[in-house]
C-alpha cells in the first residue's frame, strides 16, 4: 500500500479515466467530483455507483454539497448511507481508501497523506466490499443488468419538488 494525498481534483481525474467500473463511497460529493461523474455519464457506458451520507450535517461539516444531488440522481446510481465518514473509490484501474477532509471543521490548507492506494491483491476485496455495501451481487455486476436506484424517496421527491433541503433516510440501503 502506498500513502498519498487524494484531493477532489485527483478523485475527479480517476473518475474520468475509469472505464466500466466506478464505485464511489464518501460522506459527500463536491462540485468537482460531481462534474466528473456527470461528464463520465455523458460518455456512455455503465452508470457509476455513488454512496453518500445524504445528510445536511455532512454538508455543514464540509463533506460535499447537497446541490450536487439532483444532477447525480440523473446520471448515477445514487444511494444514501447516513454516517459515512470514510471514502472508497474503486475502478478497474485501482482502489483507494481515503479519509475526506471536513472542510468546515478542518481549515488547514495542507492536509498531508489522507489515502492509501490498495495493491492489486486487495482490489478484488475492495470491489467486493463496495458491491456488498451498495447491494450488488457479482452476477448483476457482470451481467450489465441495471441496478435499481436505492436512494431515499424523500431525497428524490425533495429534489423533484425543488425543495431547499433534500434529506436521505437511514435504513433505505439494502
Amino acid at each position: 500500500m502506498r500513502g498519498l494525498e487524494l484531493t477532489s481534483e485527483k478523485i475527479a481525474d480517476i473518475i474520468m479515466a475509469a472505464g466500466e467500473t466506478c464505485l464511489l463511497i464518501a460522506p459527500g460529493v463536491d462540485t468537482k467530483v460531481a462534474n466528473a461523474l456527470q461528464e463520465r455519464a455523458r460518455r456512455g457506458g455503465t452508470k457509476a455507483i455513488v454512496v453518500i451520507d445524504g445528510s445536511h450535517y455532512a454538508e455543514r461539516s464540509g463533506y460535499g454539497e447537497t446541490n450536487t444531488w439532483r444532477g447525480l440522481m440523473a446520471v448515477t446510481e445514487l444511494k444514501a448511507m447516513p454516517g459515512t465518514r470514510l471514502g472508497l473509490l474503486v475502478t478497474e484501474h485501482g482502489a483507494w481508501l481515503f479519509a475526506p477532509r471536513a472542510g468546515n471543521l478542518d481549515l488547514r490548507k495542507d492536509v498531508g497523506l489522507n489515502a492509501v492506494e490498495l495493491e492489486e491483491e486487495y482490489r478484488v476485496a475492495a470491489r467486493s466490499l463496495a458491491e456488498r455495501i451498495v447491494g450488488l451481487t457479482s452476477q448483476s455486476a457482470n451481467s450489465g443488468t441495471d441496478v435499481r436506484n436505492e436512494y431515499s424517496e424523500d431525497l428524490q421527491e425533495s429534489c423533484v419538488l425543488d425543495q431547499v433541503e433534500p434529506r436521505a433516510q437511514s435504513g433505505e440501503i439494502s
